[in-house]
Protein backbone atom coordinates (compact mmCIF):
# COMPACT_ATOMS: atom_id res chain seq x y z
CA UNK A 1 0.00 0.00 0.00
CA UNK A 2 1.53 3.39 -0.95
CA UNK A 3 2.48 5.77 1.89
CA UNK A 4 -0.32 8.31 1.30
CA UNK A 5 -2.91 5.54 1.16
CA UNK A 6 -1.64 4.16 4.49
CA UNK A 7 -1.95 7.58 6.09
CA UNK A 8 -5.51 7.99 4.78
CA UNK A 9 -6.53 4.52 6.03
CA UNK A 10 -4.97 5.05 9.48
CA UNK A 11 -6.59 8.49 9.79
CA UNK A 12 -10.00 7.08 8.83
CA UNK A 13 -9.67 4.21 11.34
CA UNK A 14 -8.61 6.54 14.14
CA UNK A 15 -11.47 8.95 13.39
CA UNK A 16 -14.01 6.11 13.40
CA UNK A 17 -12.57 4.74 16.64
CA UNK A 18 -12.80 8.16 18.29
CA UNK A 19 -16.51 8.42 17.42
CA UNK A 20 -17.45 4.99 18.81
CA UNK A 21 -15.06 4.38 21.71
CA UNK A 22 -16.11 5.22 25.27
CA UNK A 23 -13.88 7.88 26.81
CA UNK A 24 -13.67 8.33 30.57
CA UNK A 25 -11.18 11.13 30.95
CA UNK A 26 -10.61 14.68 32.03
CA UNK A 27 -8.10 17.33 31.08
CA UNK A 28 -4.59 16.43 32.19
CA UNK A 29 -0.95 17.51 32.19
CA UNK A 30 1.91 15.02 32.41
CA UNK A 31 5.60 14.35 31.93
CA UNK A 32 6.88 11.24 30.18
CA UNK A 33 10.17 9.70 29.28
CA UNK A 34 11.99 6.50 28.52
CA UNK A 35 14.66 4.64 26.55
CA UNK A 36 14.71 3.90 22.84
CA UNK A 37 14.06 0.35 21.66
CA UNK A 38 14.40 -1.35 18.26
CA UNK A 39 15.66 1.58 16.13
CA UNK A 40 17.48 3.35 18.93
CA UNK A 41 20.64 2.35 20.66
CA UNK A 42 20.49 -1.24 21.99
CA UNK A 43 22.27 -0.01 25.11
CA UNK A 44 19.40 2.39 25.87
CA UNK A 45 21.67 5.44 25.40
CA UNK A 46 18.95 7.18 23.34
CA UNK A 47 16.29 8.67 25.64
CA UNK A 48 13.02 10.57 25.18
CA UNK A 49 11.52 13.21 27.49
CA UNK A 50 8.31 15.16 26.93
CA UNK A 51 5.62 17.32 28.50
CA UNK A 52 2.07 16.48 27.43
CA UNK A 53 -1.39 18.00 27.78
CA UNK A 54 -4.65 16.23 26.95
CA UNK A 55 -8.14 17.70 26.76
CA UNK A 56 -11.51 16.03 26.36
CA UNK A 57 -13.29 16.97 23.11
CA UNK A 58 -16.41 15.00 23.97
CA UNK A 59 -16.08 12.25 21.36
CA UNK A 60 -12.31 11.91 21.61
CA UNK A 61 -9.25 13.44 23.24
CA UNK A 62 -6.76 15.89 21.82
CA UNK A 63 -3.14 15.82 22.98
CA UNK A 64 -0.31 18.28 22.46
CA UNK A 65 3.21 17.23 23.38
CA UNK A 66 6.57 18.98 23.32
CA UNK A 67 9.65 16.85 23.85
CA UNK A 68 13.08 15.81 22.71
CA UNK A 69 15.15 12.69 22.25
CA UNK A 70 18.85 12.60 22.92
CA UNK A 71 20.94 10.41 20.64
CA UNK A 72 24.72 10.34 20.95
CA UNK A 73 25.23 6.96 19.27
CA UNK A 74 26.72 8.34 16.02
CA UNK A 75 26.18 6.60 12.67
CA UNK A 76 24.29 9.62 11.31
CA UNK A 77 21.79 9.59 14.19
CA UNK A 78 21.09 12.93 15.92
CA UNK A 79 19.21 14.37 18.88
CA UNK A 80 16.04 16.30 18.02
CA UNK A 81 13.21 18.38 19.40
CA UNK A 82 9.76 16.83 18.87
CA UNK A 83 6.27 18.36 18.63
CA UNK A 84 3.10 16.23 18.49
CA UNK A 85 -0.60 17.01 17.93
CA UNK A 86 -2.74 13.90 18.31
CA UNK A 87 -6.30 12.62 18.58
CA UNK A 88 -7.06 9.55 20.61
CA UNK A 89 -9.07 7.57 23.07
CA UNK A 90 -8.65 6.87 26.76
CA UNK A 91 -11.12 4.08 27.61
CA UNK A 92 -11.46 2.74 31.11
CA UNK A 93 -12.81 3.70 34.44
CA UNK A 94 -12.49 7.21 35.88
CA UNK A 95 -10.62 5.64 38.80
CA UNK A 96 -8.67 2.42 38.21
CA UNK A 97 -7.10 0.72 35.20
CA UNK A 98 -7.34 2.35 31.78
CA UNK A 99 -5.80 2.27 28.32
CA UNK A 100 -4.90 4.99 25.86
CA UNK A 101 -4.19 5.20 22.14
CA UNK A 102 -3.25 8.36 20.21
CA UNK A 103 -2.22 9.09 16.60
CA UNK A 104 -1.38 12.31 14.82
CA UNK A 105 1.11 14.49 12.99
CA UNK A 106 4.52 15.17 14.42
CA UNK A 107 7.42 17.46 13.57
CA UNK A 108 11.10 16.98 14.44
CA UNK A 109 13.87 19.59 14.39
CA UNK A 110 16.74 17.42 13.10
CA UNK A 111 16.34 14.70 10.42
CA UNK A 112 18.85 11.84 10.54
CA UNK A 113 19.43 8.30 9.24
CA UNK A 114 16.30 7.01 11.02
CA UNK A 115 13.87 9.89 10.37
CA UNK A 116 14.31 11.47 6.95
CA UNK A 117 12.45 14.75 7.15
CA UNK A 118 11.27 17.33 9.63
CA UNK A 119 7.66 16.99 8.45
CA UNK A 120 5.55 15.03 7.72
CA UNK A 121 6.23 12.69 10.60
CA UNK A 122 3.52 10.82 12.49
CA UNK A 123 3.43 9.79 16.14
CA UNK A 124 1.61 6.86 17.70
CA UNK A 125 1.35 6.53 21.48
CA UNK A 126 -0.31 3.60 23.28
CA UNK A 127 -0.27 2.63 26.92
CA UNK A 128 -1.86 1.03 29.95
CA UNK A 129 -2.12 2.81 33.24
CA UNK A 130 -3.77 3.39 36.59
CA UNK A 131 -5.49 6.57 37.75
CA UNK A 132 -7.07 7.80 40.93
CA UNK A 133 -9.17 10.93 41.38
CA UNK A 134 -6.33 13.42 40.74
CA UNK A 135 -3.24 11.60 39.41
CA UNK A 136 -2.28 8.88 36.94
CA UNK A 137 0.66 6.87 35.65
CA UNK A 138 1.04 5.04 32.34
CA UNK A 139 3.48 2.49 30.94
CA UNK A 140 3.52 2.89 27.18
CA UNK A 141 5.06 2.67 23.75
CA UNK A 142 5.73 5.62 21.44
CA UNK A 143 6.58 5.44 17.72
CA UNK A 144 7.61 8.23 15.34
CA UNK A 145 7.97 7.73 11.57
CA UNK A 146 6.95 9.30 8.27
CA UNK A 147 4.62 6.41 7.30
CA UNK A 148 6.81 5.84 4.25
CA UNK A 149 6.26 9.33 2.80
CA UNK A 150 9.84 10.54 3.38
CA UNK A 151 12.98 8.35 3.21
CA UNK A 152 14.75 7.10 5.26
CA UNK A 153 11.86 5.83 7.35
CA UNK A 154 13.23 3.41 9.93
CA UNK A 155 11.41 5.32 12.68
CA UNK A 156 12.06 5.80 16.38
CA UNK A 157 10.53 3.61 19.09
CA UNK A 158 10.48 4.31 22.83
CA UNK A 159 9.24 2.56 25.96
CA UNK A 160 7.78 5.29 28.14
CA UNK A 161 6.66 5.98 31.68
CA UNK A 162 4.21 8.87 32.10
CA UNK A 163 3.00 10.51 35.31
CA UNK A 164 0.54 13.37 35.58
CA UNK A 165 -2.35 15.16 37.18
CA UNK A 166 -5.90 15.36 35.90
CA UNK A 167 -8.42 18.07 36.69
Amino acid sequence: MPGKTKVAVYTLLLTATCFFAPTASADSVSVKGGPAIVNGSPSGATKYFGVRGETDLGISLMALEAGAFGDNTGNGQHSSLVGKAQLGINPGQRVGLFGKAFLGPCVISTPDTLLGGRFPQFATDVGVGFRDKDTFMVFGYSHISSAGIVRPNKGRDFLTFEAGVQF
